[in-house]
């Protein structure tokens, strides 16, 4: 789900709970804010249901890949059932968000990183600096970091426009802490370019498994209107 509509998503789904009559338990594992869960949790439990708040880090849990699901909220060690040899789960603290501020300051590392490199790459590459940015990096001790940021690019363009609200929850996150969320609206505005791009178009399944991080740059480069 877009994680802008985790909001929308509850106030259905408490709807549904008055409707129905019935008191069941909602799980919302969408990258949001605290304060957004904080929002969910009233529109749930208002409408009589039960509410937990979890976060998930790690891919999809296929082949041998696993998922770590850390939960928060009164009775969060009742989701420990869903473990699996796939996907681990994480009982955070019995208090309403902790997952999910978990899962934003994560977020904010690896996906913020993501934006920032993204960035200065495609400055360079339009400046006419890239290759010589490229051996500086090579030889420098950010050359694994580098690495690191090439081997993400190539799966993140048709999942920027995703991002583009979770940098924005990032934001409101940081914001609410005392700290300025201007960083995380200018990832929000990065992934918002490429959401908008050719490669933000395609799907994880139709892309171009052979194009690397270097090229995803460059084609990126290329695109001149960024809004």
């Amino acid at each position: 789900m877009n994680p802008g509509a985790a909001l929308d998503f509850a106030r259905e789904a408490g709807n549904a709970l008055r409707t129905s009559g019935r008191h069941i338990l909602i799980v919302d594992c969408n990258a949001i804010a605290p304060d957004t869960v904080h929002e969910i949790a009233a529109v749930i439990q208002g409408a009589g249901g039960r509410f937990l708040d979890a976060g998930i880090i790690g891919s999809p849990p296929r082949g041998k890949a696993k998922t770590n699901l850390y939960v928060s909220g009164p009775g969060a060690a009742d989701l420990e059932q869903l473990a699996g040899p796939q996907l681990v789960v994480h009982v955070v603290s019995e208090r309403i968000a902790d997952a999910s501020a978990l899962k934003m300051c994560y977020g904010a590392l690896n996906k913020g990183t993501q934006a920032l490199w993204l960035d200065v790459l495609i400055a360079a590459q339009r400046l006419g600096v890239d290759g010589l940015l490229d051996q500086q990096l090579q030889q420098s001790h950010q050359a694994d970091l580098y690495k690191w940021a090439l081997g993400q690019f190539p799966q993140m363009p048709p999942k920027a426009y995703r991002w583009v609200p979770e940098m924005l929850e990032i934001s409101k996150t940081l914001g609410a802490s005392g700290i300025t969320p201007k960083v995380f609206q200018g990832a929000a505005d990065i992934y918002h370019f490429v959401a908008g791009t050719a490669l933000g178009n395609e799907t994880p399944e139709n892309r171009d498994k052979a194009r690397d991080g270097k090229d995803v740059v460059r084609l990126l480069a290329q695109e001149r209107t960024q809004s």
